[in-house]
């Protein structure tokens, strides 16, 4: 990864680029936001022990948004030449002159910017080449394919490794950037028993290449969860309570961040929109949002209007605090920008009682234990929820056998406001960190 170690040469490059940029932005605009993004990475994929297919990435761009009489502009371009960039700006110029006129659109108020920067952490160079991992990736097959005689074959397995550098700037003088490191493995093989089939996999991600799995746990974990998978069957249709594994847990929130995104809330496109300051989960459930986690993989000292990033509570005692708000969206409702330009930063929710996960099976007695989620049904304006799932049906508090081909429904209303405890078996491979959820009811479709 020895391009890698050029990354700060190149982000003192393009930062100059940035500067650049501005003073030729400022010849023709007065109100203006930059931002330049470099991507330098590979992906490799091997089956077998043999490589199929190995990419390099090497992209880089620059965008700007001009702001005019209440009129907008944007153009990009992939080319950072000067001559491309003073081209680029004047596209944006240009355009802002035929869009519609919008009071809510400008800039930040300069005392939300990010006028100091943090190191958060987020960039780890490896000091080992690239192919040490595609080893650890035949490693990983190989223990797979020998844990047992079931595993009958392998979909492969990826190593990913991205560099990023991030850099903004904007008319009222702010120009910050930061750099930031992606690695990722990834394996899928293929169980048979009585000539039925299942597939399954595990990964590992992170901003360091040392808190990768080792090839051993990625190896069995892949194993043993299309194992786990062989003999699935349906279930009947019923009423009973449900277990989101940590794995796929996050999901219940991800549909949160959506729903009270700006966006969706002054049109009204959530049922949410009239829910700030009201209940919504238990009164024992919080959701702490942290962008300056180090090495976190929802870190960022600033959003993508360069506005500073901060500690915050989404939720508080079960009440939603807050909507997630860039500039425009935060116009729109008559509110302030709180950083969320481009999306979350690092979720934490809470468990209730600090149980382990298989306390957490015995409360629920019986049940379904849902592992995969298939589809995305879920309605913004309503909440009605149904998705097909895979897991494991449950008895006296004791897993009894896999499940497949059945679909869960109910509300989210209902559906967070019926959540009885999670457990501390924390999913730290998503920014939203969150452990498995007991949800009281829902309705399973089957046969």
């Amino acid at each position: 990864m020895e391009i890698f170690s050029k990354i700060i040469e190149q982000r003192n490059i393009l930062e100059s680029k940035t500067l650049d940029s501005t003073i030729l932005a400022k010849k023709e605009i007065q109100n203006f936001e930059i931002t330049i993004k470099k991507t330098i990475g590979f992906n490799t994929h091997i089956r077998y022990g043999i490589i199929e297919t190995s990419e390099f990435y090497n992209n880089e761009s620059f965008s700007i948004n001009v702001y005019k009489n209440y009129q907008k502009g944007y153009a990009e371009t992939n080319n950072l030449s000067i001559n491309n960039i003073k081209n680029t700006i004047y596209h944006a110029v240009n355009l802002s002159n035929y869009t519609s006129y919008d009071i809510c659109l400008g800039l930040p108020k300069y005392k939300l910017l990010a006028l100091d920067n943090i190191d958060l952490n987020l960039f780890h160079i490896s000091k080992i080449d690239n192919m040490k991992y595609i080893l650890v990736l035949k490693e990983s097959e190989e223990i797979a394919l020998n844990m047992d005689k079931r595993i009958i074959n392998s979909n492969g397995g990826d190593f990913n490794s991205f560099a990023i550098i991030h850099i903004f700037a904007n008319s009222l003088g702010i120009l910050q950037s930061y750099i930031s490191t992606y690695y990722s493995l990834y394996l899928s093989v293929i169980a048979k028993e009585n000539n039925k089939m299942e597939c399954n996999y595990s990964y590992s991600i992170s901003r360091s290449t040392i808190d990768l799995y080792s090839p051993e746990i990625l190896g069995k974990d892949s194993a043993k969860k299309s194992l786990n998978k062989l003999g699935s069957c349906k279930i009947k249709t019923q009423k009973s309570p449900i277990i989101f594994s940590s794995e796929i847990s996050c999901s219940l929130f991800k549909h949160l961040a959506q729903l009270i995104n700006g966006y969706y809330v002054y049109q009204k496109l959530t049922f949410l929109f009239n829910s700030l300051n009201k209940k919504i989960f238990p009164e024992w459930l919080n959701i702490i949002e942290n962008p300056h986690v180090l090495k976190g993989l929802g870190s960022k000292p600033f959003d993508n209007e360069g506005v500073y990033t901060k500690k915050t509570m989404i939720v508080e005692n079960g009440i939603l605090k807050k909507w997630l708000l860039n500039n425009y969206t935060a116009n729109k409702l008559n509110l302030e920008t709180n950083g969320h330009a481009g999306g979350i930063y690092n979720w934490y929710i809470n468990s209730k009682n600090n149980i382990n996960y298989n306390t957490l099976i015995k409360k629920m007695n019986n049940g379904l234990i849902v592992t995969e989620l298939m589809s995305n049904g879920v309605n913004n304006i309503t909440g009605d929820y149904s998705r097909g799932v895979c897991g494991f049906w449950v008895e006296n508090g004791k897993i009894k056998f896999p499940v497949s081909e059945i679909t869960i429904s109910s509300n989210l209303k209902k559906i967070w406001l019926s959540i009885l405890d999670i457990s501390n078996d924390i999913e730290k491979r998503n920014s939203i960190q969150c452990g498995s959820i007991l949800i009281e009811e829902m309705t399973i479709s089957g046969f």
